[in-house]
């Protein structure tokens, strides 16, 4: 994977593209989860390539564009509006695509290829359904706190807490310890993960409408232990979209893109070569 673009659109979101595998025509288009609006791309492009560079089957993509956040996201920015802009520049200068949703990425995956099934021609929710479970509230409310209080170590220790792995918490606690000064340069205003979280609670299940809109095989990979979701929202997406598969990691949490990395990737590259 190479980095051969790089550039902004609607004059608030960053996207990069990347080369992959000159043979191929196909794309693929990814919504980040909400560390992007925690450290967004416009100011870790790198880190963002490695983040994704182990899950993306490259082999069998062309191209693959990563599309950030507005760092000035609003608490009345709704996430079909975000779908909405994405599919500007998508019709613009991509054309029909695969489109994988990544947790908060999904929340706008969902209503874009609902409204915009011309675009989609595969859709991937990665750790996403259409609403938070009651634990995800009860999370959300809690970043949202030590947002607020300008706490954003406390923040990214939660979602470390994340990993079912005992010695992956660990990992990452340490290196988030480590690394917390440096990593300061990267990262965005509390505000941004306060109004985006916020309007996840002031908004949950308004996203239900969207689900038995959507026609493009659609592949929904989670686990049972998701802490943000829960098995019944993850069976009820399946149930509602028409031509899906789902795959559910027993005891595997919000982590689980990372925890199981190389079968969700092989998830993803059986699917999209199809």
């Amino acid at each position: 994977m190479k980095l051969v673009e790089a550039g902004t659109f609607s004059g608030k979101y960053a996207y990069i593209r990347l080369k992959c595998n000159s043979n191929s025509k196909k794309t693929l288009v990814v919504f980040p989860p909400s560390q992007e609006l925690m450290y967004p791309l416009k100011l870790n492009m790198e880190i963002q390539i490695k983040r994704y560079k182990s899950l993306i089957p490259s082999d069998i993509l062309g191209n693959v564009y990563i599309i950030g956040y507005d760092p000035n996201i609003t608490v009345d920015t709704y996430l079909a509006e975000i779908a909405e802009d994405f599919s500007k520049f998508i019709r613009e200068k991509i054309g029909p695509c695969a489109i994988a949703g990544i947790s908060y990425g999904g929340g706008i995956s969902i209503p874009f290829a609902a409204k915009y099934p011309e675009l989609t021609e595969r859709l991937i929710l990665v750790v996403s359904s259409y609403a938070l479970s009651e634990n995800g509230v009860d999370l959300c409310n809690t970043i949202i706190q030590h947002a607020k209080n300008n706490d954003m170590f406390q923040v990214q220790l939660i979602l470390n807490s994340l990993f079912h792995n005992p010695l992956l918490r660990a990992y990452f606690k340490i290196s988030t310890r480590l690394k917390w000064s440096r990593m300061q340069s990267f990262r965005n205003p509390p505000s941004t993960i306060v109004n985006a979280y916020t309007h996840l609670l002031n908004h949950n299940y308004e996203l239900k409408q969207y689900i038995s809109r959507i026609q493009a095989p659609t592949l929904i990979i989670g686990g049972t232990k998701d802490q943000f979701l829960s098995k019944e929202l993850y069976e009820e997406i399946d149930n509602a979209i028409s031509d899906s598969c789902m795959m559910l990691f027993k005891n595997a949490t919000h982590t689980v893109p990372i925890e199981k990395l190389f079968k969700v990737r092989k998830l993803i590259h059986d699917f999209l070569k199809t």
